[in-house]
Order: C-alpha cells, then sequence, then structure tokens
C-alpha cells in the first residue's frame, strides 16, 4: 500500500476490534442506566468500544421535542435511548440487515417501536423527510478497497472502514438536503482516523466544524464535532 492515507497500525486495531465483536464469546447485549440492549452477531458492539454511550450522552441535551435521523445504527442504542430521553420521532438507518435486525428487536423489547423508523438502506437512500438533527459515527479508518474486510467480516466492516472516506463525503456533500432550518449536524469521528482529510472533505462540502467534546479510549480517543454551513 503506498497511498499516504493508508495507515497500516490502525488498519490492524480496526481489525481486531471487529475480530472480538465477531467472536463466539463477544457480549450479547448491554445495559445502559436499566434499559438492556441484545448485541447481535455481526453488528458493532456498544459493550467493547465506549464510542456509542460517549457519543449519546454529549448530544443528549439537544434531543428533547425532535426529530432526529441516525445513520449507522448499529444496535439501534443511540436512537432508541434518544427516544426514552424525550425525542419526538427518530429514523435511523444501516447497511447491515443485522444491525436492522437487532435494533428493531432492542425497540420492541424496549417499548418504543411506535416511534422509531427502522430503515435497511445506505446514507440517504430511502430518506424522504427532513430532520432537526442528524447524527453519524463516522467509520474512521481510511482503506482503498473495502471488499477484502467485508469479506472477512461481512457488513459489520462497514461500522469501522470507508473506503477512499467516500461515505464520509458523501455525507457532508448532501446531509443539508434532509435538515430542517436551523437544524443541527452532530459526527462522531477519532483522532486516529486521517483528520487531515476529514477536515479537508468538510471544506470541500462547503461545510465548518467545531469539537464539541472528546473522551480517552485506549490509544484513541472519540470525538463528537457539530457541522455548520457557515460561521456565525
Amino acid at each position: 500500500m503506498n497511498n499516504k492515507n493508508v495507515n497500516l497500525d490502525i488498519i490492524k486495531r480496526a481489525e481486531w476490534y471487529l475480530q472480538r465483536m465477531n467472536s463466539s464469546n463477544a457480549p450479547s447485549y448491554f445495559i445502559f442506566e436499566g434499559n438492556r440492549f441484545e448485541i447481535y452477531n455481526g453488528v458493532f458492539s456498544p459493550a467493547l468500544s465506549k464510542s456509542s454511550i460517549f457519543f449519546f450522552n454529549t448530544i443528549k441535551p439537544f434531543i428533547k421535542g425532535k426529530t432526529i435521523l441516525e445513520i449507522g445504527a448499529g444496535t439501534g442504542i443511540i436512537s432508541i435511548l434518544s427516544i426514552i430521553y424525550g425525542a419526538r420521532e427518530v429514523y435511523c438507518t444501516d447497511v447491515n440487515k443485522n444491525a436492522i435486525d437487532c435494533t428493531l428487536h432492542n425497540a420492541k423489547s424496549l417499548g418504543v417501536e411506535k416511534k422509531i423508523e427502522i430503515i435497511h438502506s445506505k446514507d440517504f437512500d430511502d430518506i424522504k423527510k427532513k430532520f432537526d438533527i442528524i447524527i453519524f459515527a463516522l467509520p474512521y479508518v481510511y482503506i482503498d478497497n473495502i471488499n477484502s474486510m467485508v469479506h472477512k467480516y461481512g457488513d459489520l466492516a462497514f461500522s469501522m472502514f470507508d473506503e477512499k472516506y467516500s461515505s464520509q463525503l458523501f455525507f457532508f456533500t448532501n446531509v443539508y438536503k434532509y435538515l430542517k432550518n436551523k437544524g443541527r449536524i452532530f459526527v462522531e469521528f477519532s483522532r486516529i482516523g486521517n483528520l487531515k482529510l476529514f477536515e479537508k472533505n468538510i471544506g470541500v462540502a462547503g461545510l465548518h466544524y467545531s469539537l464539541i467534546d472528546s473522551q480517552k479510549e485506549g490509544a484513541a480517543d472519540n470525538r463528537v464535532y457539530e457541522i455548520f454551513s457557515q460561521i456565525g
């Protein structure tokens, strides 16, 4: 790999996480403030990474009474907690069918299925309305070709790897089409992702960013940013 954007150490670290999440002894559930979330095989695990709960806690002050779109639902933990803590309505999408099934199960078990729309799709496919808040925990590992990772780990690979950061750039370029006037956009990223390319893609889309909060996790840190169309 000669591409300067590719970091083999970060790829190995991401694979280590995916191997743990796909293992037969991976945690099968996670409990947060009395709410139990089942974790299906092949779905990003909030029991093995702090990032999901950190992201939710960061956006929690902004969600009451709002309509929310989450790209990349995983277990559904952020979308479901958003409803429990006061969001009016939530739509969530995921390219991973196991994640969709897991989210549906958790929504039903926690009694919020009537307030959540769960869509098996990529990015903004099949989204026909606008929202007060849009959130996306961006896959932070840059890779030239994702096919080998999908072959190894199935659609779980999309939770960590982003081929040439194309999904990231597509999100930044199109997100405002789905945002209400005065709406807000929050994304999660990692310090060990390619921050220079992340910042460049935001600029290419004509947007700006502000770091809201960060949390140390192992060799990395989780970061939540707010994305703006203009400054001031």
